[in-house]
């Protein structure tokens, strides 16, 4: 690893923002572990347009994993203030085919269920923020070194091949097995 891991912080910051914004919109959270992965190509591209240096596998892996916690981070502060948003698309548009599947099954649905149904949103206590945190950390760190490893692949700068010395003409006679 011949970078300094100072120089993974910007490009960490940039793509892991754009990560956690995404994995706390409605609709868009849908896709919530795509969005790592993304980050963590991203991240890796950012580094290599503004490096020159090629980037091991491991440096993919160091970034995608600090994207994804910058991502983690992110999500959680911007889950809290949307957290009534997301509670009104999921009325509007998820609730009403979830029972209209507890209607089909004849099974009722669960008292939890319809709270979040009526409106009423659990307390946000500062155990379950940590632990939602603890949780999103680790799997959107796992998820963004998946992606700093494939973007090493992807945008891997190219290298020229060595020119081959020049041992002026071969003797046909002198043959090596």
């Amino acid at each position: 690893m011949e970078q300094n891991k100072q120089e993974f912080w910007t490009p960490a910051l940039i793509a892991g923002s754009m990560a956690g914004l995404l994995s706390s919109l409605p609709l868009v959270n849908c896709c919530c572990c795509l969005w790592p992965i993304a980050a963590g190509l991203l991240a890796v591209f950012l580094f290599h347009r503004q490096r020159t240096l090629p980037m091991t596998g491991a440096d993919g892996a160091v970034l995608g994993a600090m994207t994804g916690l910058a991502a983690a981070v992110i999500r959680a502060v911007l889950l809290i203030p949307l957290q009534k948003l997301n509670l009104r698309f999921m009325q509007k548009y998820f609730f009403p085919y979830i029972l209209e599947l507890f209607d089909q099954s004849g099974q009722p649905p669960p008292p939890q269920l319809e709270e979040l149904i009526a409106g009423e949103l659990p307390t946000l206590t500062l155990p379950a923020f940590f632990f939602d945190l603890l949780l999103a950390a680790a799997l959107f760190a796992g998820l963004g070194a998946l992606g700093g490893v494939i973007g090493v692949s992807l945008f891997k700068k190219k290298t020229s091949p060595l020119p081959e010395a020049d041992h002026g003409p071969q003797d046909p006679g002198n043959r090596q097995p």
